[in-house]
């Protein structure tokens, strides 16, 4: 039964805005077949609209105990790229029709008569065509009551006569509620009528006094209809007692006093139905509303304190700017900080924390929701471990080089207890990995020292003992003063020479003078070859072999020297850089106290939980409307 109660509706445009339908009252009671009759612009089509649910009412309401069609033959909703039997397939899947897809298909197929057109996309259709596809697709479906609007005027001779055996074999089965201008198709197809005659709606049990009453109006405007008109609403019997009406109630309601505000109650899903069809949204709503539960009421507040740290050393001397540096940027910093943020998440920290503040007691607290807390506080190290991942998170800002510890705990003073420990365990331990790799350096390198020392005071010993062995201080200074000596001889030995032959010129070779001169000559040569016999003698001390062998260990003398020196000078260089591998924290943030419970995100949680579940519905209903596709 479908029942209109105090029905109003116009529509506002410039001209103004007079009522269409005013004060409507009627009950049609399922199984009877409905005209509706009047001029044209008297509402007509403006009541099967507000019946069909396509347009609301400005008041009353209209409520629906029964399944009703959209009209017959509407085909606004094709779409124009698709093809009529793609247009077809995707109203039947998405009206769920009890009948099969392909049965629907065939259905509409044989009763438009459009032949390959209907393998074509909807563009490419006259408007002739889309309207036979529409008025069969409407009659593919199995209503309580069916809606037509002039539905029968479409198509030729022989398609209206084929639309007409359609309602008449509907008519057995459903209802209908008709508009149309032909009178004989009124009186074949419908029991009762409607007149609507300046906004309002006369009942008549008959359609042929309905249709009397009409055409006394179009003769005397004034004159008084003929008929039983329905002054009160007409009653009709219990829709309960007929079989196979579907509970199906639709309202649109809207209150007098406020004619431009509607409230619309649309009807229920069949739950049943849902449930065996598409179990998976039942699911996903249950889930969200679980969800919601527990972080809305049983989840347990969660304290976060937090802090900002960055690592600084002592800038022993000023640091100097150069290629390589512009090329690393300067990552020595970052690296001590991604491994102080390794160091604070690892196994060791977790084990410090723990005996220091007795974590494992404090998260399985039973006070704790259950999913939230440790189930036991016995649990092995590598599940303690992964909860303590998901309770502190320790966030590198590359670019401040920042260092940010956030804790989560249950309770404010252990949260902030927590942070300091970080800190301070942190820097005692990057304090202790750079002083142990510092002071191996420098162990390695006090034993370098040592070798070298020892290597430069055997290579001394050796010269020192040369020169006692030879009683030379310098034989390379030796060498160049004898070598100075026999210079010196030979330039002598040379005046001498000259002296003889310019004497031999004016005086005898026995001359007491010649005989001097060729004394002194000798000698210088004797001199000579003596200190030439000094300097490169075929004795094993000759002074150029003892020359070369004081070279070689004067030699080895000065590299020695020249290798002490430098490990000397990377000793210390090694002790001031161990210096400046001393680490300090420095605070940018205290450890906050946290006054209130920030964690979790309640808000946040229960709207990500219902979008991805939501998400996760409709990608398994996409799915199986995929598989049912290809079944079909």
């Amino acid at each position: 039964m479908i029942e209109i109660r105090n029905l109003y509706k116009r529509y506002h445009n410039h001209h103004g805005s007079d009522w269409v339908l005013h004060d409507i009252n009627l009950q049609i009671p399922k199984g009877l077949s409905v005209g509706l009759i009047g001029r044209n612009g008297a509402g007509k089509s403006t009541l099967l609209r507000l019946i069909g649910g396509m347009d609301y009412p400005d008041r009353g309401e209209i409520i629906r105990n029964c399944r009703v069609s959209w009209p017959i033959g509407l085909a606004g909703g094709f779409q124009g790229s698709m093809t009529g039997r793609q247009n077809v397939k995707f109203v039947a899947r998405i009206h769920g029709s009890e009948r099969s897809i392909q049965e629907v298909i065939r259905f509409v197929q044989d009763f438009a008569e459009i032949g390959k057109a209907f393998d074509e996309p909807i563009r490419t259709y006259s408007s002739g065509m889309r309207s036979r596809l529409a008025f069969g697709l409407s009659l593919a479906f199995d209503f309580d009551v069916y809606l037509s609007d002039e539905a029968t005027a479409v198509g030729d001779k022989a398609f209206k006569e084929k639309a007409k055996e359609a309602f008449r074999d509907k008519v057995g089965q459903s209802s209908l509620i008709m508009v149309s201008h032909s009178e004989g198709i009124l009186k074949d197809l419908c029991q009762a009528g409607i007149w609507l005659d300046h906004g309002r709606a006369h009942w008549f049990d008959q359609v042929d006094d309905a249709i009397a009453a009409y055409h006394a109006s179009l003769g005397s405007r004034s004159a008084t209809s003929p008929g039983r008109p329905q002054t009160e609403p007409w009653t009709a019997p219990d829709p309960r007692s007929r079989p196979g009406c579907a509970a199906m109630e639709r309202r649109a309601r809207v209150p007098g006093a406020a004619a431009d505000r509607q409230r619309i109650l649309t009807p229920g899903p069949n739950m049943k139905k849902l449930i065996t069809t598409h179990p998976y949204w039942p699911i996903s709503l249950a889930l969200i509303l679980v969800a919601a539960l527990y972080w809305s009421v049983l989840a347990t507040d969660r304290y976060v304190s937090q802090a900002n740290v960055v690592l600084q050393s002592p800038q022993i001397a000023p640091p100097t700017l150069s290629f390589a540096t512009l090329l690393s940027g300067g990552g020595g910093n970052m690296a001590d900080m991604l491994l102080l943020r390794d160091h604070l998440l690892s196994v060791d920290m977790l084990q410090k924390l723990d005996r220091a503040l007795d974590l494992r007691s404090h998260y399985s607290d039973p006070r704790i929701d259950r999913l939230s807390r440790l189930s036991s506080a016995d649990l092995p190290l590598e599940k303690l471990h992964r909860y303590y991942l998901r309770r502190v998170t320790v966030d590198v800002d590359e670019y401040a080089q920042i260092l940010r510890i956030k804790v989560g705990a249950y309770d404010s003073d252990l949260a902030q207890a927590m942070v300091t420990q970080l800190m301070q365990a942190g820097e005692a331990h990057m304090n202790a990995m750079g002083q142990r790799l510092a002071a191996e350096q420098v162990r390695f390198i006090e034993v370098q020292v040592d070798a070298l020392q020892q290597r430069l005071e055997r290579a001394r010993d050796a010269l020192l003992a040369f020169q006692d062995r030879h009683g030379l201080v310098s034989p390379s200074s030796t060498v160049e003063s004898i070598s100075a000596v026999v210079a010196s001889l030979e330039a002598e030995l040379a005046k001498l020479r000259a002296r003889e032959r310019a004497l031999r010129d004016s005086q005898s070779p026995t001359a007491p003078e010649i005989v001097r001169l060729r004394s002194e000559i000798q000698a210088v040569r004797e001199q000579i070859e003596l200190e030439q016999a000094r300097m490169a003698g075929q004795a094993g001390d000759a002074l150029n072999r003892l020359s070369a062998e004081y070279e070689t260990l004067l030699l080895q003398v000065d590299f020695a020297r020249e290798l002490y020196s430098a490990a000397l000078s990377s000793l210390e260089n090694t002790r001031v850089e161990a210096a400046r591998t001393l680490k300090q924290v420095s605070v940018l943030q205290e450890p906050t106290f946290p006054q209130y419970a920030v964690e979790p995100r309640r808000v946040y949680n229960i709207t990500v939980f219902a979008i991805l579940a939501l998400l996760a519905a409709l990608i398994v209903h996409m799915f199986a409307a995929i598989i049912r596709d290809h079944r079909d």
